[in-house]
């Protein structure tokens, strides 16, 4: 029997704080990037209201499918989704950089290369904003979902919330209530009633069935358990 342990929360990664500290220099280098060195596109704002619209229904179906359909013995990302479930306010424990250390192993070179090319002009700009915008978005989406765990967020934080620019606690907890199958979305949320409302959860399962992919089952503490669902 495979078992899932607990993700150790107190020991430091040094992996995790070099990548920490690298993706907060990549949002810097956006900011001069586009600031200093390219002109802004004429559509510029409407493309980030779009990748920002486009990162959060992405964030839906990444995290359904991690929730339900990722082995966590071979991933850690879907190792840490599905222990999230059976300890949500673990995801707010241990340094920021470690909650950006999964995604900024994938997101830093890329963004990176994205600048290169761009200021090479192998990219046209539209399209350069749109993937380094959908990048850091991506970047810091688990920061945000940390953020509507904590209790004590900074008040910048909490501002963002109130005016529902990033994910609510009130609407992520809707996510983890019974029956967990709805409000996946975890950047603004802003796409969760849509998405619930057209039954995405069904239509991916579908997918997956059609592909063979199997659903798992959950985890109860560390130990496989095929009896229950994961609470999703």
């Amino acid at each position: 029997m495979h078992t899932l342990s607990t993700p150790d929360l107190t020991t430091p990664n040094p992996t995790g704080k070099y990548y920490g500290f690298w993706s907060f220099a990549i949002v810097a280098l956006w900011v001069i990037l586009w600031s200093v060195f390219l002109p802004w596109p004429v559509y510029g704002g409407w493309i980030l209201l779009g990748t920002y619209v486009l990162a959060d229904v992405g964030s839906y179906v990444f995290h359904y499918y991690y929730d339900h359909y990722a082995d966590p013995h071979r991933s850690e990302i879907a190792r840490g989704f599905q222990w999230h479930h059976l300890d949500p306010g673990g995801l707010c424990r241990g340094p920021i950089c470690e909650t950006l250390e999964s995604a900024a192993l994938i997101l830093v070179p890329l963004l990176l290369l994205t600048a290169i090319l761009t200021l090479l002009g192998a990219l046209p700009r539209w399209f350069a904003l749109a993937l380094s915008s959908t990048g850091l978005i991506v970047l810091f989406c688990q920061v945000i979902h940390r953020w509507s765990h904590n209790e004590h967020n900074h008040w910048a934080v909490r501002a963002l919330q109130k005016t529902r620019l990033i994910v609510t606690p009130e609407a992520h907890d809707k996510h983890h209530q019974p029956p967990h199958g709805s409000h996946y979305a975890i950047v603004s949320g802003w796409s969760n009633p849509a998405l619930d409302a057209l039954g995405l959860p069904t239509a991916l399962d579908a997918i997956m069935a059609h592909a063979k992919i199997p659903r798992r089952t959950g985890y109860e503490l560390g130990e496989e358990s095929p009896t229950r669902e994961l609470q999703a």
